[in-house]
């Protein structure tokens, strides 16, 4: 019963009634003469706060006398009164009146009075049987919320027997009264679920109707996983089809992938300018690998002219949000001087923040720094330490100078 989600009550939308003084005249002899939709009408209208005739005592009492003689929608009202407000609020007699709708077929009534059972409110004991039994007749009536119930209680054996069939066959039933956020919901939930592969057919199925209907998050995850091949074979092309849908949509990730593919003319040719259009996006998004890709183009001179200093304004982009590679870069070109006065102060304070976030060519760096005395003074112990760790991420000259040093020191 703990998985079950206690959905909020429901209610119908409360009807607004325009009358003559005519027709509130007939209306009035009709409810007097013990009319029960005309007492629901009139009801609602000394209820809805026309100024003309608003009585809520009036109108509470029109609309209990029809509740009293069946009216469900009168039934219904009432127990919104007493849940909401009340004459004062009060739950055992919204229960009541949920309880005789729901025995009449009104399926928000029914969900309404599941909800009651399964958190144990309104005078009612928790009671997971009545739960099932009245949410399987809301579900069977429309009701979104109880038809998930219904999907999540055979899917995974909450008071009833698991039974797949009909699983798929309520969550079939809410997507299609859920819309494009629901369904791509249900398919992470599937997703993440026991049973995944058997899941797998429906998890497509969900993702690419979610992502039809416009989701971000479905194109976003439909993309990688036919970008990584999960789940399914990989498709670049569709994968490139829904990057580009979820990067139209402004998702940052997506975007930096569609700069990709243009980029490394992947599946479409390669474009620079669209690739730069793409990465530009993407890294005013906050992208910082974005903004590292941009360095690099410029850097490189990558299908652009070569320009240090928007090499370094990406490249220091992205070095402040912790990008190592980027902190790397930016070390290198206070060092040289390029697209940037050089200072080697910096160029030694970005080089440790490399070397820190685990850089073997940083922490190289590190090592001739403090063996040198370039910027730093010579400490042999700590270009040794940083050796050591150069080495141990594999830096391939790494272990010649550590071994050099250590003989030198003996």
């Amino acid at each position: 019963m703990n998985k079950i989600t206690a959905y909020p009550i429901l209610f119908a939308l409360l009807i607004t009634l325009t009358l003559s003084a005519q027709n509130l005249e007939n209306l009035i002899s009709k409810a007097e003469k013990g009319n029960a939709q005309a007492q629901y009408e009139l009801g609602v209208k000394y209820i809805e706060k026309d100024d003309d005739i608003y009585s809520y005592e009036k109108g509470f009492l029109w609309i209990e006398k029809s509740a009293l003689q069946g009216h469900v929608k009168a039934q219904m009202y009432l127990a919104q009164i007493y849940y909401e407000s009340g004459t004062p609020r009060d739950l055992n007699r919204a229960v009541k009146w949920f309880e005789k709708a729901a025995q009449q077929g009104d399926a928000q009534a029914q969900h309404n009075l599941s909800v009651f059972y399964y958190t144990g409110e309104g005078g009612l004991e928790k009671n997971p049987e009545k739960f099932f039994e009245w949410n399987l007749k809301s579900a069977e009536g429309g009701i979104h919320d109880s038809q998930h119930n219904a999907f999540r209680c055979f899917y995974e054996g909450i008071v009833v027997e698991k039974d797949w069939e009909k699983a798929m066959y309520w969550l079939d039933k809410s997507v299609a009264s859920g819309g494009a956020d629901y369904a791509f919901e249900q398919a992470m939930y599937l997703l993440n679920a026991k049973e995944r592969e058997k899941n797998t057919d429906k998890v497509m199925s969900l993702l690419e109707l979610s992502a039809t209907k416009g989701n971000l998050d479905a194109q976003f995850n439909l993309a990688v996983v036919y970008n990584n091949g999960q789940l399914v074979e990989p498709n670049m092309d569709k994968a490139f089809y829904w990057f580009e849908k979820a990067a139209e949509q402004g998702n940052p990730e997506a975007q930096l992938q569609v700069a990709q593919f243009y980029h490394l003319g992947n599946v479409v040719d390669r474009d620079i300018k669209k690739a730069l259009s793409w990465y530009e996006k993407a890294a005013n998004a906050g992208s910082s690998l974005s903004q590292y890709s941009l360095g690099v183009t410029y850097d490189n001179g990558d299908g652009v002219e070569q320009d240090f200093e928007k090499a370094f304004y990406w490249y220091h982009k992205a070095a402040n949000q912790g990008f190592t590679d980027a902190q790397f870069e930016v070390a290198s070109l206070y060092y040289q001087g390029k697209g940037v006065k050089k200072d080697l102060n910096k160029a030694f304070t970005w080089m440790e923040k490399a070397a820190l976030g685990n850089d073997r060519v940083a922490q190289y760096n590190m090592g001739y720094f403090y063996e040198t005395g370039e910027v730093v003074g010579v400490d042999i112990e700590k270009a040794i330490s940083w050796f050591e760790k150069a080495a141990e991420n594999g830096h391939p000259k790494a272990p010649s100078e550590l071994k050099r040093l250590k003989a030198e020191k003996q």
